[in-house]
Protein backbone atom coordinates (compact mmCIF):
# COMPACT_ATOMS: atom_id res chain seq x y z
CA UNK A 1 0.00 0.00 0.00
CA UNK A 2 1.22 3.49 -0.48
CA UNK A 3 2.03 6.16 1.76
CA UNK A 4 2.51 9.46 0.98
CA UNK A 5 3.91 12.47 3.09
CA UNK A 6 4.61 16.35 2.60
CA UNK A 7 3.37 18.08 -0.41
CA UNK A 8 2.81 15.39 -3.06
CA UNK A 9 -0.21 16.22 -5.65
CA UNK A 10 -1.46 12.44 -6.82
CA UNK A 11 -2.94 14.00 -10.21
CA UNK A 12 -0.51 15.94 -12.61
CA UNK A 13 -2.44 15.64 -15.18
CA UNK A 14 -3.27 19.20 -15.22
CA UNK A 15 0.18 19.99 -16.61
CA UNK A 16 0.13 21.85 -19.60
CA UNK A 17 3.81 20.46 -20.82
CA UNK A 18 6.29 17.94 -19.15
CA UNK A 19 9.43 16.00 -20.16
CA UNK A 20 10.33 12.78 -18.58
CA UNK A 21 13.45 10.46 -18.67
CA UNK A 22 14.03 7.24 -17.51
CA UNK A 23 17.49 4.78 -17.47
CA UNK A 24 18.51 1.21 -15.73
CA UNK A 25 20.31 1.61 -12.91
CA UNK A 26 23.40 0.62 -13.65
CA UNK A 27 26.01 2.23 -11.39
CA UNK A 28 29.01 3.45 -13.59
CA UNK A 29 26.29 5.07 -16.04
CA UNK A 30 24.21 6.72 -13.18
CA UNK A 31 27.32 8.31 -11.55
CA UNK A 32 28.50 9.74 -14.87
CA UNK A 33 25.36 11.00 -15.68
CA UNK A 34 25.23 12.60 -11.97
CA UNK A 35 29.58 13.54 -12.24
CA UNK A 36 28.88 15.47 -15.58
CA UNK A 37 25.05 16.93 -15.01
CA UNK A 38 24.34 15.77 -18.08
CA UNK A 39 20.65 15.37 -17.08
CA UNK A 40 19.97 18.26 -14.70
CA UNK A 41 21.67 20.21 -17.48
CA UNK A 42 19.29 18.87 -20.22
CA UNK A 43 16.12 19.86 -17.77
CA UNK A 44 17.58 23.57 -17.68
CA UNK A 45 18.35 23.79 -21.35
CA UNK A 46 14.59 22.31 -22.43
CA UNK A 47 13.12 24.74 -19.58
CA UNK A 48 12.67 27.65 -21.74
CA UNK A 49 11.22 25.51 -24.80
CA UNK A 50 8.79 24.26 -22.48
CA UNK A 51 7.29 28.25 -21.30
CA UNK A 52 7.40 28.98 -25.33
CA UNK A 53 4.99 25.92 -26.31
CA UNK A 54 2.54 27.25 -23.41
CA UNK A 55 3.15 31.17 -24.16
CA UNK A 56 4.84 31.63 -20.53
CA UNK A 57 7.09 34.56 -19.79
CA UNK A 58 9.34 33.48 -17.97
CA UNK A 59 12.13 35.48 -19.16
CA UNK A 60 12.34 37.37 -16.31
CA UNK A 61 13.00 34.30 -13.62
CA UNK A 62 14.07 32.22 -16.15
CA UNK A 63 18.73 32.41 -14.41
CA UNK A 64 16.93 31.77 -10.45
CA UNK A 65 14.35 29.12 -11.95
CA UNK A 66 17.50 27.43 -14.17
CA UNK A 67 19.61 27.80 -10.95
CA UNK A 68 17.05 25.95 -8.86
CA UNK A 69 16.14 23.14 -11.49
CA UNK A 70 19.78 22.33 -11.70
CA UNK A 71 20.47 22.19 -7.95
CA UNK A 72 17.40 20.14 -7.28
CA UNK A 73 17.62 17.50 -10.15
CA UNK A 74 21.31 17.17 -8.88
CA UNK A 75 20.48 16.51 -5.91
CA UNK A 76 17.50 14.10 -6.55
CA UNK A 77 20.07 12.18 -8.81
CA UNK A 78 22.30 12.13 -6.34
CA UNK A 79 20.20 10.24 -3.98
CA UNK A 80 19.03 7.97 -6.35
CA UNK A 81 22.60 7.13 -7.01
CA UNK A 82 23.79 6.33 -3.05
CA UNK A 83 20.30 5.29 -2.15
CA UNK A 84 19.12 3.51 -5.18
CA UNK A 85 19.11 -0.14 -6.08
CA UNK A 86 21.52 -0.58 -8.90
CA UNK A 87 20.82 -4.37 -9.46
CA UNK A 88 17.48 -4.21 -9.50
CA UNK A 89 16.22 -3.61 -13.16
CA UNK A 90 13.62 -1.16 -12.20
CA UNK A 91 14.56 2.46 -13.90
CA UNK A 92 15.56 5.45 -12.32
CA UNK A 93 13.09 8.11 -13.51
CA UNK A 94 13.41 12.26 -13.73
CA UNK A 95 10.69 14.21 -14.46
CA UNK A 96 10.16 18.13 -14.80
CA UNK A 97 5.86 19.36 -15.01
CA UNK A 98 5.19 22.86 -16.55
CA UNK A 99 2.15 24.78 -15.06
CA UNK A 100 1.29 27.95 -15.22
CA UNK A 101 2.15 28.95 -11.87
CA UNK A 102 4.64 26.51 -10.79
CA UNK A 103 7.31 23.48 -11.71
CA UNK A 104 7.17 19.93 -10.09
CA UNK A 105 9.74 17.95 -10.49
CA UNK A 106 9.83 14.27 -9.42
CA UNK A 107 12.38 11.57 -9.03
CA UNK A 108 11.63 8.05 -8.59
CA UNK A 109 13.72 4.84 -7.62
CA UNK A 110 13.66 1.70 -5.57
CA UNK A 111 15.69 1.73 -2.08
CA UNK A 112 15.71 -0.76 0.56
CA UNK A 113 13.59 -1.49 3.57
CA UNK A 114 16.62 0.20 5.85
CA UNK A 115 17.08 3.37 3.49
CA UNK A 116 13.37 3.40 3.34
CA UNK A 117 13.05 3.73 7.38
CA UNK A 118 16.02 5.82 7.67
CA UNK A 119 14.19 8.39 4.92
CA UNK A 120 10.78 8.17 6.84
CA UNK A 121 12.45 8.86 10.20
CA UNK A 122 13.85 12.31 8.62
CA UNK A 123 10.44 13.24 6.56
CA UNK A 124 8.72 12.69 9.93
CA UNK A 125 11.00 15.06 11.73
CA UNK A 126 11.04 17.66 8.94
CA UNK A 127 7.00 17.73 9.05
CA UNK A 128 7.04 18.39 12.64
CA UNK A 129 10.05 21.08 12.73
CA UNK A 130 11.27 24.07 11.42
CA UNK A 131 13.52 23.30 8.25
CA UNK A 132 16.01 26.28 9.54
CA UNK A 133 16.44 24.86 12.81
CA UNK A 134 17.14 21.21 11.39
CA UNK A 135 19.33 22.48 8.83
CA UNK A 136 21.44 24.25 11.11
CA UNK A 137 21.53 21.08 12.68
CA UNK A 138 22.84 18.96 9.62
CA UNK A 139 25.31 21.35 8.84
CA UNK A 140 26.54 20.61 12.58
CA UNK A 141 26.77 16.69 11.68
CA UNK A 142 28.64 14.49 9.69
CA UNK A 143 29.03 14.55 6.23
CA UNK A 144 27.87 11.25 6.09
CA UNK A 145 25.57 9.61 3.32
CA UNK A 146 22.10 10.05 4.38
CA UNK A 147 23.27 13.39 6.25
CA UNK A 148 23.97 14.82 3.03
CA UNK A 149 20.48 13.92 1.67
CA UNK A 150 19.04 15.35 4.42
CA UNK A 151 20.99 18.67 3.80
CA UNK A 152 19.77 18.74 0.17
CA UNK A 153 16.09 18.48 0.65
CA UNK A 154 16.52 21.15 3.48
CA UNK A 155 18.79 23.08 0.98
CA UNK A 156 15.44 23.16 -1.44
CA UNK A 157 13.47 24.09 1.15
CA UNK A 158 15.40 26.77 2.57
CA UNK A 159 17.04 28.31 -0.63
CA UNK A 160 14.59 27.93 -2.96
CA UNK A 161 11.32 27.74 -0.97
CA UNK A 162 10.37 24.43 -2.32
CA UNK A 163 7.19 22.31 -1.17
CA UNK A 164 8.42 18.35 -0.75
CA UNK A 165 6.74 15.49 -0.76
CA UNK A 166 6.90 11.71 -1.49
CA UNK A 167 5.80 8.81 -2.32
CA UNK A 168 6.19 5.11 -0.91
CA UNK A 169 4.76 2.14 -2.96
CA UNK A 170 6.01 -1.24 -2.71
CA UNK A 171 8.43 -2.08 -6.05
CA UNK A 172 8.22 -5.19 -7.78
CA UNK A 173 11.34 -6.99 -6.08
CA UNK A 174 10.71 -8.27 -2.44
CA UNK A 175 12.55 -6.62 0.14
CA UNK A 176 12.67 -3.30 -1.79
CA UNK A 177 9.89 -0.13 -2.13
CA UNK A 178 9.74 2.75 -4.80
CA UNK A 179 9.88 5.91 -3.33
CA UNK A 180 8.88 8.96 -5.70
CA UNK A 181 10.05 12.57 -4.44
CA UNK A 182 7.98 15.27 -5.60
CA UNK A 183 9.89 19.29 -5.88
CA UNK A 184 7.55 22.15 -6.65
CA UNK A 185 8.73 25.47 -7.05
CA UNK A 186 6.50 28.54 -7.54
CA UNK A 187 6.40 30.62 -10.37
CA UNK A 188 5.49 34.13 -10.84
CA UNK A 189 2.24 34.30 -11.69
CA UNK A 190 2.20 37.82 -12.64
CA UNK A 191 5.03 36.85 -15.50
CA UNK A 192 2.89 33.85 -17.10
CA UNK A 193 0.37 35.27 -20.00
CA UNK A 194 -3.06 34.84 -20.06
CA UNK A 195 -2.98 34.02 -16.35
CA UNK A 196 -6.21 34.06 -14.23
Amino acid sequence: MAEVYGDYLEDLSGSLEFLSVSFQPSVIALQQRWRNGALASFLVTYLPSLAITLDINLEEQLDDLSAAVNYIANELLENALRFGQAVVQEPIGLALYLYRDRLVLLASNTLSTGARKRLQAFIQALLARDPEVLYAQQLARDARADTAAQLGYLTMLNDYQAELGWKFEPAREPELERVTVMVQLTVNRELAKGSD
